[in-house]
C-alpha cells in the first residue's frame, strides 16, 4: 500500500515539476540559449512518462531550461508549431526552434539529443 501511494504521489508530483507556459509568456520564456518546450496533455500517458524521464536528468548541469505547454489549453501554440502527435519536444536555441521530436525518450536518450542538439 505504501508503494502504491509513494507512486501516486511521485506521479502527480511530476506533472508539476516544470513551469507551464502559454502563449502569452512563451517568447520570453524561450527567448534565453537553450530551452525545451514539452507539448503534453494531462490524459496522455506517454506525455508522464517522458516527464519522469526529464526529472531523471540534470537539465542544470546541461545548462538547459525546460517547459510545457498542455496542448488542451494552448491550441494557438500546438497549431503555430503543427503538434501532431504527443508527446513533442521542441529545442529552441536563442528563441528560435532548430529541432522536433516525437514520442518518448529514455532519460540517457533525453542526454543524447540535448547533446547533439546544442553542443
Amino acid at each position: 500500500m505504501k508503494t502504491i501511494l509513494a507512486t501516486l504521489i511521485f506521479s502527480v508530483l511530476s506533472l508539476f515539476a516544470y513551469e507551464e507556459i502559454n502563449s502569452e509568456n512563451f517568447t520570453s520564456k524561450t527567448s534565453a540559449d537553450k530551452v525545451i518546450v514539452k507539448f503534453h496533455a494531462t490524459w496522455c500517458v506517454n506525455c508522464a512518462q517522458l516527464e519522469r524521464n526529464f526529472n531523471e536528468v540534470d537539465l542544470k548541469k546541461l545548462g538547459v531550461s525546460l517547459y510545457k505547454v498542455n496542448i488542451e489549453e494552448q491550441m494557438s501554440l500546438t497549431a503555430k508549431y503543427k503538434i501532431r502527435a504527443l508527446p513533442t519536444i521542441l529545442y529552441l536555441k536563442n528563441g528560435k526552434l532548430i529541432s522536433t521530436e516525437m514520442g518518448v525518450k529514455s532519460p540517457q536518450e533525453l542526454i543524447e539529443s540535448i547533446n547533439q542538439t546544442f553542443y
